[in-house]
Order: C-alpha cells, then sequence, then structure tokens
C-alpha cells in the first residue's frame, strides 16, 4: 500500500505541477508571438527602407538621364557651331577670292563671270553640306515664321500685296530650323480704295 500510496502521491504533486506548466507554456506562447510581431515589424521597416532605397535610386538615375540628355545636347550644339564656322569660313574664303578676281579685272568681263559662277557654285555646296539655307526669296508672300517686315512698299497691283518686296538681311534655316529671320519689306496694295 505504501507503494501506491507513494505513487499516488507523486501522480497528485504532478497534476498539481499542471497549471505551472500550463503557465509557463501560456507565457511561452506569449514570448513567441511577440517576438513574431517583433519580426513582421522589423520585416515591414526592412521593406519600407528598401522601397525608399529604390525611389531615390529612381530619382538618381532621371537626374542621370536628363545630365546624359543635357550632355547630348551640348555635344550636337557643338557640332553645329563647327558646321557654322565651316560654312562663315568658306564663305569668308570665297568673298576674298572675289576681292581678288574684282581687282585683277581688265576688261576680261567674260572670265571673272565664270569665275563669280563657279564662286557661287562653291557656296551652294558648302549650303547643301552644312543643311544652311539662306532666306533671301522675292516676290513670295511673307511668312511671319522665316520674315520679319521691317518696311512697307507700296503697290497698285493688288496681287503682290503681302508679298516680300526686298530682302534688306538674309536669314538663315539651318538643319530645319529658323536661326535668324530675314528682315524684308513687304508690298502693301494703295489701290483706289486705300489711297488718300
Amino acid at each position: 500500500m505504501l507503494f501506491f500510496s507513494a505513487r499516488r502521491k507523486e501522480k497528485n504533486e504532478s497534476i498539481s505541477k499542471i497549471p505551472l506548466i500550463l503557465d509557463k507554456l501560456w507565457s511561452e506562447e506569449g514570448l513567441q508571438e511577440e517576438q513574431w510581431k517583433l519580426q513582421q515589424e522589423n520585416y515591414q521597416t526592412l521593406l519600407t527602407r528598401q522601397r525608399k532605397s529604390e525611389v531615390v535610386i529612381e530619382n538618381i538615375l532621371e537626374v542621370l538621364d536628363e545630365y546624359k540628355t543635357i550632355l547630348e545636347e551640348q555635344n550636337s550644339a557643338r557640332s553645329k557651331e563647327k558646321v557654322l564656322v565651316g560654312y562663315i569660313s568658306a564663305y569668308d574664303g570665297s568673298l576674298h577670292q572675289l576681292e581678288r578676281m574684282f581687282r585683277n579685272i581688265e576688261g576680261k568681263e567674260g572670265e571673272w563671270v565664270k569665275q563669280l559662277e563657279g564662286i557661287k557654285k562653291q557656296l551652294r555646296d558648302n549650303m547643301e553640306k552644312s543643311e544652311l539655307k539662306i532666306i533671301k526669296e522675292q516676290d513670295i508672300t511673307v511668312d511671319f515664321n522665316l520674315h520679319e517686315v521691317v518696311g512697307i512698299c507700296d503697290t497698285e497691283q493688288k496681287e503682290k500685296d503681302g508679298q516680300v518686296c526686298e530682302v534688306i538681311i538674309p536669314g538663315i534655316i539651318f538643319e530645319g530650323n529658323v536661326v535668324n529671320k530675314a528682315k524684308v519689306t513687304a508690298y502693301q496694295y494703295k489701290g483706289e480704295e486705300n489711297a488718300g
């Protein structure tokens, strides 16, 4: 009987320890839940930091793209400047040739006309190579994208109203863009109804 009573006592002690064991399990489970929540918060914090880093990196890449575009535009402008300098140099050389030619004229009208035509052709070829066009046409309708009207020429011919009378200073178009508008005078119709 002693054996049974010792066993019973042992079982009762074990049973009495169950609430303590359950309390420990509950507290450990609570600790695990807190640790899980902390891990989730840490994970969310890391995700937020990663998103912020990605935004910063995207901003940096956009700025770099803008700088790249600016550099490309500057390089393009430099190459255009080189073309214009080349054209101006060729133009200056042609003018110099023209000046020398006129100094040497002594009744050789046929020869200097041929030389002048050669210089004109050389200038036209250089302009075509450099994508440079001179705005110098007369008797065409005034285009305010190409022309700046600086004076008026009266006309009695109604069909000439609004056309270029004279080009005072030629304009320049480079690669399809107007660099300088031509300064022109334009015809204004002065018929009987406008006279007075």
